[in-house]
C-alpha cells in the first residue's frame, strides 16, 4: 500500500524495561528517586520543551516522588504538578495544560489525550500497560525530540518478556501489534468476570421486565415485556422466574441494598468519607471539600476526625452544596500523606464468622471494625454500625487475587477474627465487587470443608 495515504497514531518510541525491580512499590519508588537527577531531569534539560508524565499505582507513592522531584525540577524552571483523586479541580486543570511533568494515577490515563514524549509508569497488568503506554506517542510535535517511556514492572515479568523463545529481544525494533500481543502473553490473566451477567446483570433485566409488564407499559406498547424477555434471557442465559424467586426472597428479607447494588451501573460507594483536603495550601477553599473511599485513606493519609455539622457548616460557607455530602460514612480532615503505607485489615469478632465465611453468599454485614491502625472512636463507630453489602471467603487475599486474576482497583480485603493478626486468613469484598467475587466462586467449597463418613 501506499504509506503516503496513511496517517501515523504513534511515534516511534524508545522503551526502556529497568530489569532489577521487586514486584513492590517501594522497589518501583527507590529507582525514581535514585534516577530523579540522571534520567528524569536530565532527559527535560537534553530536550527543552518536552513534557512528561509519570503514572503510579498508589496515590502515597505520587505525593512523595512529587516532593522530591518538585524542587529539583524548579531550580531549573520546570514544573511539576500532580493529577490524582484527591485533586482539586483547579490544580487538575493546571495540570494539564501548564505542567512540564505529571505525576498521577490512573484518574489521568481516562478522557485525557496527552501530548507528551516522555512516560514512566507502573503497570498491574497486560490492559493497564497497554493503556498506559498508549498514552505517548500520540502526537508529532516534539520531534526530532525522542520519546521515551521507562516500563517500572516486576523483574520476573521483564524476564519472561525477555526470556528464551519470547518475541522480545533487547535493542531491537517491533511493532505495536506484535508488541501488545507479547505482552499479553507473558503477562498473568486478568479475570473478564463472565459469569457476572448471569448472575447479577440479570437483576437489571429483572427489573426492566417488571416495569414492561406495568398496565401503561402494556397499553402502550403490548409486546415488549416478551420481547424483552426473549432476548434477555437469550443474552444472558438466565430464567426470568428464578430472577423473580431470587429478588422477591431479597425483598423479604429486607436486603434492598444487595439488589441496589446490583442495578447500580458502577456500584455504590458504601465506604466513601466526606473529606476537607488541608493536605494543600494552594488549593482553592471551595475544591477542598471531596470525597474519597475509606480505604484509600486509611491507606495512604493522615487524617482526623469531624463533626457532620461543623463539615457541612464549612462547606455551605464555602458556597457548595451540600447534598452531595449528606449521607458519607464519616467526615474527615486530611492533612498530608503516610511516608509508608499503612498495613491494615478487616476485624470481626461475632461469633457467626463461620457460618458466614461458609455460606458462599453476598450478604448484609455489620460489626465489622478496622484493625492494625490508629482510628478514632468516631469513624470506628461508623464502620461498626455500617451495613454493608459483602462477600466474605475463607481464603486469603494473596491467593483469591492470584487465583482469581482480580484487577488492581478490586476492592478485597484481609478479613481476621483476630486483633493481633498479621496476616488474615479470610477476604473480604464489598459493593459491585462483593457481587462479582461471588460471581467467580460462589460454588467453591469452604477450604475446612471435612467429609463425614457414618
Amino acid at each position: 500500500p501506499q504509506t503516503s495515504n496513511w496517517r501515523s497514531i504513534s511515534q516511534p518510541i524508545d522503551l526502556h524495561f529497568p530489569r532489577e525491580l521487586e514486584p513492590t512499590a517501594k522497589s518501583s519508588f527507590e529507582w525514581m528517586t535514585k534516577n530523579s537527577e540522571e534520567i528524569i531531569l536530565k532527559f527535560f534539560l537534553d530536550y527543552p520543551g518536552s513534557k512528561g508524565a509519570i503514572i503510579l499505582n498508589s496515590v502515597a507513592s505520587v505525593y512523595r516522588l512529587a516532593a522530591v522531584l518538585k524542587p529539583l525540577f524548579a531550580k531549573h524552571n520546570l514544573k511539576v504538578l500532580v493529577n490524582t483523586g484527591l485533586t482539586g479541580e483547579t490544580e487538575r486543570s493546571q495540570s494539564l495544560t501548564e505542567a512540564d511533568l505529571i505525576i498521577g494515577t490512573s484518574t489521568i490515563d481516562v478522557g485525557v489525550d496527552f501530548k507528551i514524549n516522555f512516560l514512566i509508569f507502573e503497570a498491574a497488568d497486560a490492559g493497564n500497560f497497554i493503556q498506559r503506554f498508549g498514552r505517548l506517542g500520540r502526537h508529532p510535535d516534539f520531534l526530532p525530540h525522542p520519546y521515551r517511556a521507562y516500563a517500572l514492572i516486576p523483574n520476573f515479568i521483564v524476564s519472561r518478556l525477555f526470556g528464551e523463545g519470547s518475541s522480545l529481544n533487547d535493542g531491537e525494533e517491533i511493532d505495536r501489534v506484535a508488541f501488545t500481543q507479547a505482552i499479553r502473553d507473558n503477562w498473568l490473566f486478568i479475570n473478564d468476570f463472565a459469569k457476572y451477567p448471569q448472575r447479577w446483570g440479570s437483576v437489571q433485566s429483572f427489573y426492566i421486565w417488571n416495569e414492561l409488564r406495568g398496565d401503561w407499559m402494556k397499553t402502550k406498547y403490548p409486546d415488549a415485556a416478551d420481547r424483552f424477555k426473549a432476548d434477555a434471557q437469550n443474552a444472558l442465559g438466565f430464567q426470568m422466574k428464578h430472577k423473580h424467586g431470587q429478588t422477591y426472597q431479597y425483598i423479604k428479607e429486607k436486603k434492598h441494598q444487595i439488589i441496589d447494588e446490583a442495578r447500580s451501573f458502577r456500584g455504590s460507594s458504601q465506604l466513601d468519607c466526606a473529606i476537607y483536603d488541608a493536605s494543600n495550601p494552594n488549593e482553592p477553599e471551595r475544591e477542598r471539600f471531596k470525597t474519597y473511599s475509606l480505604s484509600g485513606l486509611v491507606s495512604n493519609f493522615e487524617f482526623e476526625t469531624i463533626e457532620k455539622a461543623l463539615f457541612l457548616s464549612m462547606a455551605k460557607k464555602a458556597g457548595l452544596p451540600t447534598n452531595r455530602f449528606e449521607e458519607k460514612l464519616c467526615y474527615l480532615q486530611v492533612n498530608n500523606f503516610r511516608e509508608v503505607r499503612e498495613n491494615w485489615y478487616f476485624y470481626y469478632a461475632g461469633d457467626d464468622l463461620s457460618a458466614i465465611r461458609r455460606m458462599g453468599e453476598v450478604q448484609i454485614l455489620s460489626g465489622l471494625e478496622i484493625e492494625g491502625t490508629d482510628l478514632s472512636t468516631q469513624l470506628r463507630k461508623a464502620v461498626y454500625e455500617k451495613g454493608l453489602v459483602c462477600y466474605v471467603s475463607d481464603r486469603d487475599r494473596a491467593y483469591i487475587r492470584t487465583k482469581l486474576g482480580l484487577p488492581m482497583q478490586f476492592q478485597a480485603y484481609g478479613l481476621s477474627d483476630r486483633t493481633d493478626d498479621k496476616s488474615p486468613p479470610y477476604t473480604i469484598a464489598f459493593g459491585q465487587s462483593a457481587l462479582m467475587l461471588e460471581a467467580l466462586i460462589h460454588y467453591w467449597k469452604p477450604k475446612d470443608d471435612i467429609p463425614l463418613i457414618f
